[in-house]
């Protein structure tokens, strides 16, 4: 009994570490922001890419902290403020507690930049598109298969590019794409199992659907 005792007091402490790092990460990260950062990373936004070195600079910081953490980032235009940053859990259910800490811990929202912890919906999806593996990747071109199932929807989402690419390139659309169209919290509490290997062929509805699905 005693050895499994020890096994269990090692896990929690190794738990207990973690948790301990993230928190000292992001005490870092709100420090680094109100001693500079924030108006660095705001004067990057703002040039809107004409500064590109600043920008580069920003991202790569941001990226590094955020990784620091245990998370990854992303920005935006923002509902009040200027810009939003956000600090994602992409997916990953271990860290969505840690993005809510993170979060918990920001200064308050200010005209240049609020937050978010987790991605939010485009406000026109019709206009999101991306490129990846070299293929374009236009968010009006998916369709889907839902399936309602109590409080989830399982879904099947598809575009003609995915019988072109490896599995796990589609699979990040279909995810990016769904965190695009309906923000990742409701992906999280809404969407149930998601395939991005079926072809619905002439049974697919349009994509941009399912928001009103899940309404």
């Amino acid at each position: 009994m005693g050895f499994f005792t020890s096994r269990a007091n090692r896990a929690a402490a190794a738990q207990d570490a973690a948790v301990a790092a993230q928190d000292a990460a992001i005490v870092d990260f709100w420090a680094w922001w109100g001693d500079g950062g924030a108006a660095a990373t705001a004067h990057a936004f703002d040039s809107r890419g004409k500064d590109v070195e600043a920008l580069q600079r920003v991202g790569e910081e941001l990226g590094a902290r955020a990784r620091a953490i245990g998370l990854g980032f992303e920005s935006g235009e923002g509902r009040a403020a200027r810009h939003v940053l956000v600090l994602t859990p992409e997916g990953a259910a271990d860290a969505a507690d840690v993005a809510d800490r993170w979060l918990a811990a920001a200064p308050p929202a200010d005209d240049a930049f609020e937050f978010d912890n987790r991605r939010r919906a485009a406000a026109d999806p019709t206009t999101v598109g991306i490129d990846y593996d070299g293929h374009r990747f236009d968010l009006v071109d998916l369709v889907m298969l839902a399936q309602p199932d109590g409080t989830k929807v399982h879904v099947a989402v598809w575009h003609p590019a995915f019988a072109d690419v490896e599995r796990p390139v589609a699979g990040n659309v279909a995810f990016l794409m769904l965190d695009a169209l309906l923000g990742e919290r409701a992906v999280e509490e809404r969407i149930g199992a998601i395939r991005f290997d079926l072809d619905p062929a002439d049974r697919g509805r349009p994509f941009v659907e399912l928001r009103d699905l899940i309404a």
